[in-house]
């Protein structure tokens, strides 16, 4: 093939085009539309650009029928016909380029020539850009964000947990632009502002075993359905011990799905609402970010890797954790969490995730611990709180009430600062009026339930056994 020379107008492909217009030859003749006095680059340089995308979105796909396939064509009795799968390179060329055929056919010739097959060292080799080379973009390398996952959790368990230089690099690398991304279901920074349906629907349990724990619960509300604090907060998912965030769920039955419970056991369950806007990441959209990127840009290769991780740990997080398995699986996504909510800018206040525990068709909110705290209407000293279990009434239906008794020379005081609709928001059995944050959350008092458990259903799939009697090898 004599040397030919391209311009930038004949290729489709914006990002090539553009590099052959600023940094090609000037003042040639473009081989393909004629044009002169124009900048061109040799066909070659084209190829090259192939070549390399070749290298990170495609492989080749199998040129023989596999040991099944052959089994089908075997068979007299079957009308299986194999043929092998993929695209031609030509049309791979034709398409990312966007060019002409005759232009795809001279890059997949410098391919070609570029890339001969030593029959002599590599017997049944297949010349990779033959006409009968077949290709299926590869995508997303899954296997390889897995294989990072594993590294960086194996990092921190053995070698630098607190101060581990090589995992911040790591998420600083990954969520450098995260304010500006956009995954197909949208941006994957949601800003929750109050009065929103998500604002006014947050959900939040405690799970009791008896009915005195139910009104040491119900006595000290708000407190007691808010995120725990000091000593009394276990390590979790999103948290490691000691640290305070508030876990919900953006719908009751996700929110008792959640919390496991027992039967035979009771779950109180609050409603709450935001008071003030929170900015939330999107896991599901985070785990649907696509390259915005040319194939052709060099960066285009890292993009996609982070692309891939961002997906992973969205399926990660989403993930249920067996039993038992909470220290090691817990410990990546707990320091993900703790770089989120304090090393990104703007800073960030939560997460919005789906349940695993109703087959992602519920959501999940995190709220950090910086966000994380109920507000707290004070009430003065000598207040007092009690809760009570009602045995059935007429129709036979049981309930609780609450009951908070002021000292009398308060209640016009307390009354008058207080919002008839939430009148039960105040009762706390701390009177901590020094919290160190602005409140995020408030409580709705008059939609806070007691649900009994009395059974529990599963969502499920059957897996058939099978038993097989041979000799010799396996056949399966």
């Amino acid at each position: 093939m004599p040397n030919k020379l391209i311009c930038f107008e004949c290729i489709g492909e914006s990002y090539l085009s553009e590099q052959t217009r600023l940094f090609g030859e000037k003042g040639k003749e473009c081989s393909y539309c004629g044009e002169e006095d124009t900048s061109v680059f040799p066909i070659e340089y084209i190829a090259d650009h192939v070549s390399t995308v070749f290298d990170h979105s495609y492989s080749l796909t199998p040129n023989e029928p596999n040991a099944y396939e052959s089994m089908l064509l075997a068979d007299d009795e079957n009308d299986y016909d194999w043929e092998r799968e993929g695209e031609a390179p030509i049309d791979i060329v034709a398409d990312i380029v966007n060019v002409s055929y005759e232009i795809a056919e001279d890059v997949i010739n410098a391919l070609d020539s570029a890339n001969q097959v030593d029959e002599r060292r590599n017997p049944g080799a297949e010349a990779p850009f033959n006409s009968e080379a077949r290709y299926e973009s590869v995508g997303r390398d899954e296997e390889e964000s897995e294989k990072t996952w594993e590294s960086l959790t194996y990092g921190l368990h053995h070698s630098a947990r607190f101060f581990n230089t090589g995992l911040r690099s790591f998420l600083d690398s990954l969520f450098s632009d995260i304010h500006i991304k956009d995954g197909r279901n949208g941006k994957a920074i949601r800003i929750v502002e109050p009065g929103s349906k998500i604002a006014r629907e947050i959900y939040r349990a405690r799970v009791s075993v008896n009915r005195e724990s139910v009104k040491e619960i119900l006595s000290g509300l708000p407190a007691t359905l808010g995120a725990p604090t000091g000593r009394k907060v276990r390590a979790g998912r999103m948290n490691a011990a000691g640290i305070s965030v508030f876990y919900g769920a953006c719908d009751r039955d996700t929110c008792l799905a959640e919390v496991r419970a027992p039967v035979g056991s009771s779950v109180v369950i609050g409603q709450f609402e935001l008071v003030r806007a929170v900015k939330l990441l999107d896991l599901d959209a985070l785990g649907k970010l696509y390259v915005t990127k040319s194939l052709f840009n060099p960066g285009y290769s890292a993009d996609l890797e982070k692309c891939s991780f961002l997906a992973l740990l969205s399926r990660r997080f989403s993930m249920p954790v067996i039993p038992g398995g909470e220290d090691f699986d817990y410990l990546l996504s707990q320091a993900v969490c703790e770089y989120l909510a304090g090393s990104i800018k703007p800073q960030l206040d939560g997460i919005i995730f789906k349940s695993s525990q109703r087959g992602g068709n519920g959501k999940n909110i995190t709220l950090f611990n910086h966000a994380s705290f109920v507000e707290l209407p004070k009430y003065p000293p000598g207040t007092k709180f009690a809760s009570y279990h009602l045995p059935p009434d007429d129709d036979g239906e049981e309930s609780y009430a609450v009951s908070v008794q002021l000292p009398a020379e308060d209640i016009d005081e307390v009354r008058n600062n207080t919002s008839d609709n939430h009148w039960l928001s105040s009762v706390t059995s701390t009177f901590d009026t020094d919290i160190p944050s602005v409140a995020t959350l408030r409580l709705r008092t008059e939609n806070v339930e007691v649900i009994e458990i009395l059974g529990v259903s599963y969502s499920k799939r059957i897996l058939e056994v099978r038993h097989h009697e041979f000799t010799g090898e396996p056949g399966f």
